[in-house]
């Protein structure tokens, strides 16, 4: 077993909340656009409210966090409107290669 070096820092990201949700499905559908769009999302306190949905409002909901530097495309993406109006019609073109879906690119 090796012991580590004092010298050696932990590297803490910092998580802002940017929404809160009573209920978990609101939540997970959430993270799910954050997700989708390349954003890495955390959701805080889901565990508890998994356990018992009761204490949700105790504990002010579950907290949909991302780090500092996304947390404005993150809310651009969260407050964009979903449309209820789907297309359910088969596509005219018969094109069999891959869809390609918009992701966002991470600079670093």
């Amino acid at each position: 077993m090796t012991i580590p070096d004092p010298e050696d820092k932990l590297d803490f990201r910092e998580l802002v909340t940017i929404r809160k949700f009573r209920d978990l499905p609101e939540a997970l559908l959430a993270q799910g656009r954050l997700e989708s769009s390349g954003i890495e999302s955390f959701l805080f306190d889901e565990n508890m409210v998994r356990m018992d949905w009761l204490i949700s409002i105790m504990l002010g909901g579950v907290k949909l966090k991302v780090e500092a530097a996304d947390v404005e495309i993150a809310e651009e993406i969260l407050n964009q409107e979903v449309s209820n109006d789907f297309d359910t019609s088969e596509p005219e073109d018969d094109s069999s290669g891959p869809r390609i879906l918009p992701f966002r690119k991470r600079w670093e």
